[in-house]
This record gives structure tokens, C-alpha cells and sequence, in this order.
């Protein structure tokens, strides 16, 4: 192996480890809808936060909109949304992890990479999970408050996330068929 793929892939694997640290500190993030919901105060937060954008500045949602906003549904879907998406970048995080270390060992045709490539692509199940339920409620947000959710994910990420689900599928159908082909040609050897 070459000096600069080491050095690549040493520092990809010291990226990943630091993603996954920041991971187990995200799972706070949802305790600040909670709070918001508990204390009454989400459709306050999502009015005036800078969180949120107001795309045309003309539109002002009327007090019946702002009293009737659903803010436990809303409250749901976005933890329920943002736990999926955790889970699911965990799962890509530690198969990209485990496929760095095999090229690392110089082991790059191997079944335990295309294991992790199908975690891979159960990862992005989970986050396309995470893009529908986050996509409705921001959907919530602009259809009730005119709001836009600066975390953005909209119905454009639900397609992208789906997008993203065939291309990976196909690439571990690929790497998963390349694998057994090595196989059945080392057995033939």
C-alpha cells in the first residue's frame, strides 16, 4: 500500500471516530424539543427562533394557526425523525469504519466488505425513515406558521435520500457479485 493511501486512510478513520464521538453527544439534541413541548413553548421557539426562516416576509400566521399549530405531533415527528437519522448514520459510520480498517489490511475483496456494504445500505434505510418524518414536520411548520426549518429536510431530502438508497444498493449488488466472482475464481485456481 502506498504511503499516501495509508496516510488517507489513517486520517479517514480518525474523521470517522471523531463523527462517531459526536455522535453519542447528539443524542441530547431531542431533550430541546421536550423541553419546548413540556413547557409549552414549541410554537413560541419555532415564531421566533432564528432557527426557522420566513420565506415571504407578507405572510403572518393568524392566532387560530399559531393555537391549533399541532405541536405534539410536530414534536414527535422531529424526535422520532432525529433518532432514526442518528441510528442510521451510526450504522454508515461504523461500516465505512470497518471497510477503511479491510483496506487498511490490504483485504479489499472480501465478504466481510460486502457485509458492511449492505449495513451501509440498512443505514440509509433508517435515514430515509429519518428524511420522511422530518420532511412532514417541516411541512408542519410552513403549512401552520409559514415557518421553514432551517435544519431542512424537506420533501427534495426525501427524494435524495431515496436516490441515495438506489445508488448504494446497486454498488453493494456490485461489490457483493464481484466478491463471489473472486471466489469462484480463486476455488477454480
Amino acid at each position: 500500500m502506498s504511503r499516501m493511501m495509508k496516510m488517507g486512510t489513517g486520517t479517514l478513520r480518525v474523521i470517522l471516530w471523531f463523527a462517531s464521538i459526536l455522535i453519542w453527544f447528539s443524542i441530547f439534541v431531542p431533550i430541546e424539543y421536550l423541553v419546548n413541548y413540556f413547557s409549552g413553548e414549541t410554537t413560541n421557539y419555532i415564531l421566533h427562533s432564528d432557527d426557522f426562516m420566513m420565506p415571504i416576509k407578507t405572510h403572518v400566521a393568524s392566532t387560530n394557526a399559531i393555537a391549533s399549530f399541532p405541536s405534539g405531533l410536530y414534536t414527535t415527528l422531529m424526535i422520532i425523525g432525529y433518532i432514526l437519522m442518528l441510528v442510521g448514520v451510526f450504522i454508515t459510520i461504523q461500516a465505512v469504519s470497518a471497510i477503511v480498517r479491510h483496506i487498511q489490511e490490504q483485504d479489499y475483496f472480501s465478504t466481510e466488505n460486502s457485509q458492511q456494504m449492505n449495513r451501509i445500505v440498512k443505514g440509509q434505510i433508517w435515514i430515509l425513515g429519518s428524511s420522511l418524518l422530518m420532511a412532514c414536520a417541516n411541512q408542519l411548520t410552513v403549512s401552520w406558521l409559514y415557518r421553514i426549518s432551517q435544519f431542512g429536510l424537506g420533501w427534495d431530502n426525501l427524494l435524495s435520500a431515496f436516490v441515495d438508497l438506489i445508488i448504494f444498493a446497486l454498488i453493494a449488488m456490485i461489490y457483493t457479485r464481484a466478491v463471489n466472482m473472486k471466489t469462484e475464481s480463486d476455488l477454480t485456481i
